[in-house]
């Protein structure tokens, strides 16, 4: 009787073990879980579920494996749950493609950025003069419409605030930010807006990067705009930067930043904002043409936004940016009579097709430093 009391809890004990590891299959096929087509909290888009095609299988599983590591259930929980053990228990955390901590408790952006930094990632000579020929077609295809065109790099966070990098990094002699500034600045047509040294000036004065983000804070980004701004004022006289006293900031304290939210951590990381705000403001928002967004583009709200300026004699701007020109927008609003800027998900194209419907007196495209190489074109004709 005992014997068969065992065999029978062993059989059940199988059961449901083997049901609890069919359950993620199950809540999969039955589509349970919520589908997420952009994670929050790691800033990208997550792979869509594949299409079986019977007559090309081949690479349907290896397809599967990637959506399922994205969307598998209860992930973006167990992900957290490890990272909080990872960082208040053993302060270290080590999920690919996420953050790192560094000194002092800063984190930064791992995969692509550490690969940029710590020159892993590498550019043939032949794909930076690729880069170089892009912006010099971009040049002369609006010099011959009339519009200035510059470029703004803005350096990676690692650059500016090395002295907090994990210790284990280890910069290369050039990476590729130093190997595509150095073919730019040959091609004087070119103009060139580098705002590493500027920004690392600035620090000297306050912290200018957010601890648990990526991107630069109220007085970074006033640094990156005055920087901007004093350039283009060498072509167009109008265009003063305002001063430091124009513009109020406050603190808020708050949840930790996208890199703290790729730690899954946002709630016990906290940071202090900076919340900045143009006084006297000339700019309010205008109506948008309708340019459709990048296909799966996970914020199609902020591919176009419209700024327009109680003063109608100023100059029009374009300007074809990612995330860092965001803090920037009601600076640079307050200068022209219309600005239109361009978020196409990270893919930094000319959009002839929208500076010849806006006609704008200024083109400004704004690109961080990690993404110098997503300007390689395999069109010779760099459209």
């Amino acid at each position: 009787m005992q014997k068969n009391s065992f065999r029978f809890y062993s059989i059940v004990l199988s059961l449901v073990f083997s049901l609890w590891l069919c359950v993620p299959l199950f809540i999969d096929l039955l589509q349970l879980s919520p589908y997420v087509n952009v994670s929050k909290s790691e800033n990208r888009v997550l792979a869509k579920r594949p299409v079986p095609h019977f007559a090309l299988l081949d690479p349907y599983p290896s397809e599967y494996q990637i959506f399922y590591n994205d969307h598998f259930p209860f992930r973006s929980g167990l992900l957290h749950g490890y990272a909080y053990i990872n960082y208040f228990y053993f302060h270290k955390y080590s999920i690919p493609n996420g953050a790192v901590i560094g000194k002092s408790d800063w984190l930064f952006y791992a995969a692509k950025e550490r690969e940029v930094y710590e020159g892993k990632l590498i550019l043939l000579p032949e794909y930076i003069e690729n880069i170089v020929a892009n912006l010099h077609a971009r040049t002369d295809h609006l010099n011959k419409m009339g519009i200035p065109f510059y470029v703004v790099i803005v350096p990676m966070k690692s650059e500016v605030y090395a002295e907090f990098l994990p210790v284990y990094y280890r910069k290369s002699r050039q990476n590729i930010p130093d190997a595509v500034l150095e073919a730019i600045r040959k091609d004087t047509s070119i103009r060139l807006i580098d705002l590493k040294p500027a920004l690392i000036e600035a620090k000297k004065k306050g912290q200018i990067f957010y601890k648990t983000d990526t991107h630069w804070n109220a007085l970074g980004a006033y640094c990156a705009y005055k920087e901007i701004m004093n350039r283009l004022q060498r072509d167009f006289q109008r265009l003063a930067p305002m001063a430091y006293d124009d513009i109020s900031f406050s603190t808020l304290h708050g949840n930790g930043g996208n890199l703290a939210a790729m730690m899954g951590l946002s709630e016990f990381l906290k940071e202090d904002y900076l919340i900045d705000q143009v006084k006297q403001p000339m700019a309010r928002d205008g109506k948008k043409a309708g340019y459709p967004p990048t296909p799966g583009f996970g914020y199609p709200d902020e591919y176009e936004q419209v700024k327009i300026n109680f003063d109608t004699t100023l100059p029009t701007l374009l300007v074809i940016r990612d995330s860092y020109f965001t803090s920037l927008i009601q600076f640079f609003s307050q200068h022209f009579s219309k600005s239109v800027y361009i978020f196409d998900a990270w893919k930094y194209k000319p959009n002839y097709d929208i500076i010849e419907k806006e006609k704008p007196d200024i083109v400004i495209l704004e690109i961080v430093a990690t993404n110098l190489s997503d300007l390689i074109v395999a069109d010779s004709k760099f459209n």
